[in-house]
């Protein structure tokens, strides 16, 4: 019985110990930086870094936030990335992703941030938007641009009420983003906090 505890003792304190080499590690070398938070491939942050990002930036930040601002999610899904690496090969696919992330970057404003949420799909946070017709036009531009690059985007925006789940969140988006996916892709779909579409 005391072996088992000093044995959970160890392994606790080597996972604290790990966690701080990690970070010590992570302020010191921006290489480890890169490769712990930022997806390999688009160099997006990785999943994980958004949502923890959102979590403290967004749904746990209880920050005074200019007059009539809100937050937005979107979420992005590459049209028919599938056919692409089917017809042209996952190399070429790579490109695409690589891209939409550019795109993407590009798009946002200082202060928002993006991530690759898995796959052909990325997620965006918009914040203290007072207006959202100018983060529609962003949207709207990006997918008029990579249209030159053979690529379209499925594209659900959604607002997110101060203190809202990421995970709530990301399921309305994701319903929005299908929609527009099933009406043939190469659009965008909005909705405020009380449900109006756009």
């Amino acid at each position: 019985m005391e072996l088992s505890s000093d044995h959970e003792c160890l392994t606790r304190v080597r996972r604290r110990l790990g966690r701080s080499l990690l970070w010590l590690a992570m302020k010191t070398s921006p290489e480890i930086n890169d490769q712990v938070n930022l997806d390999a491939l688009t160099k997006l942050y990785s999943r994980d870094t958004f949502n923890e990002m959102y979590r403290n930036q967004i749904t746990n930040n209880k920050r005074r936030r200019p007059e009539g601002a809100s937050d937005w999610l979107v979420f992005i899904d590459v049209d028919k990335l599938k056919d692409i690496n089917d017809n042209e090969g996952h190399a070429h696919g790579d490109e695409k992703l690589k891209a939409v992330a550019n795109g993407i970057q590009r798009s946002i404003r200082q202060g928002d941030f993006a991530g690759r949420f898995g796959g052909d799909e990325f997620l965006v946070a918009f914040r203290d938007v007072i207006e959202i017709a100018p983060i529609k036009e962003r949207m709207q531009q990006l997918n008029q641009q990579l249209l030159g690059n053979g690529i379209s985007l499925s594209i659900g925006v959604v607002e997110a009420p101060r203190g809202s789940e990421l995970d709530d969140l990301v399921v309305l988006a994701d319903q929005l983003m299908y929609q527009v996916k099933q009406s043939g892709g190469n659009g965008i779909l909005m909705t405020d906090s009380s449900g109006l579409k756009d």
